[in-house]
Parts: structure tokens; sequence; C-alpha cells
């Protein structure tokens, strides 16, 4: 059977057709962090500092079109929004993004909020908890005055359950855009 070559008004008819037909696209879970015996206790003795990346934050005012951008640029999948002390007003992922987003929007009418983080000093393991009790996909790591120093994803716990030595990489500073 050939490819059917629609004009595009009938294109456009029939995808919209398809759209409202098609089920409502429900999001996945994400997947669930269970760690062995083992690796509980590695991750127990493991501060997130030495794990966590460096947090590329934004501000609210900053335009939808502007922050694709530096996700793409960036390589990233999320950024911490900022007040204009470094404290964490929300975060915008990946999964804000998608869908029928009105333009002129910013990140401050996009963010989730609230956030969830954990304090410098804490384990690995208190991180990974938090991810999986609140079904995220990252939490922040913030200082004792509440400002962003980094972030910690389930791709990040997954990379150091990998690593063959489980060691410190240094800790990571935030950058703020």
């Amino acid at each position: 059977m050939g490819r059917r070559h629609l004009p595009a008004e009938d294109f456009d008819r029939e995808a919209a057709s398809a759209r409202r037909a098609a089920p409502p696209v429900q999001p996945r879970e994400p997947w669930p962090i269970s760690l062995s015996a083992t690796e509980r206790s590695q991750a127990m003795r493991t501060r997130v500092e030495d794990v966590m990346k460096e947090a590329i934050c934004v501000r609210p005012e900053l335009a939808l079109k502007k922050l694709v951008a530096l996700l793409v640029r960036h390589g990233i999948g999320a950024a911490p929004v900022v007040d204009a002390d470094g404290k964490a007003l929300g975060v915008v992922s990946k999964t804000d993004l998608i869908g029928d987003l009105a333009p002129g929007l910013t990140a401050g009418e996009v963010m989730t909020s609230p956030v969830q983080a954990v304090p410098e000093g804490s384990s690995l393991a208190d991180a990974v908890s938090l991810m999986s009790k609140k079904k995220v996909h990252r939490v922040l790591v913030t200082s004792e005055s509440g400002k962003v120093s980094g972030v910690v994803s389930s791709l990040d716990v997954t990379n150091w359950l990998a690593r063959p030595e489980r060691s410190s990489s240094g800790p990571a500073s935030p950058a703020c855009l």
C-alpha cells in the first residue's frame, strides 16, 4: 500500500479529527527508585553534594522560548526558578512545557511548585527517598539560607550506582541565568 498524499487542508482536518478521537495522554509515573541493602548503606554514607550537578537557574520572568533554548543548549531536563536572592520558587521541567501553551508565557507561570528539596549535608538516600515518595525525577539541594546549590536527578542516582567506585566527584555550584 502506497503513501497517501493529501492536500494541506485535508491533512489538517484529518489530523484534527484524530486528535479529538484520541484519548488524552496520561503522564507516565516516574520509575520507582529502589536500592539493595548494600546500595542503601552506601547511599546513607554518600552526601548529596557528592552526586549533585550544577543548577542552571532561571528567573520567573524568563520567556518560555528562551527557557526551551537554555534547556536544549545545556542538555538538561529542568531548571529551578529562583528569586533575586537565589531561593527556589519552583521548577520548570520538559513535562511542564508539553501541550498547548499560550504565547508570551514565562517560567514563573508554568513552573511546578512547591519545590522538592533536601538541605546540603543530606544523604543521597534522603534524596532518593524524597524522589520516590513525591514521584519526581529530581530534587533541589539547598543551602542553610534556602539558596539553590545544586540538583540531584534520577539519572544522577543511576550514574552513581553505575560507578565502579562510588566516590566523591566534588560539589557543584549553581549558575543562575
